[in-house]
């Protein structure tokens, strides 16, 4: 949706002397702002989360939410193997 608007010159055709050209201008949205995680805190070693056996935890990842955004990415890296996981098109701040 966007507002229209016309804009007149003068025409050089010997029938009319003038010419309509009508153009939209339609608003983008803004672009997303970044979020940054902030439990666990960001770039650091995660100590919390739920037991889940002897080698493993339940951990909750928590961020702000950002402007202009429909879901975030997010990396996990382990710090033992450098094995990267990445969880996409997570539709809140909370998973």
């Amino acid at each position: 949706m966007g507002v229209d608007y016309y804009f007149f010159y003068p025409s050089f055709n010997r029938v009319t002397y003038y010419s309509i050209d009508k153009f939209t201008i339609i608003q983008l949205t803004d672009p997303p702002t970044s979020s940054t995680l902030s439990i666990p805190i960001n770039n650091e070693v995660c100590e919390q989360g739920a037991s889940v056996s002897e080698i493993q935890s339940s951990v909750n990842f928590q961020w702000p939410t950002s402007t202009n955004t429909d879901d975030y990415d997010l990396r996990i890296i382990n710090l033992n193997n450098n094995q990267t996981i990445n969880q996409n098109n997570i539709s809140s701040s909370n998973s």
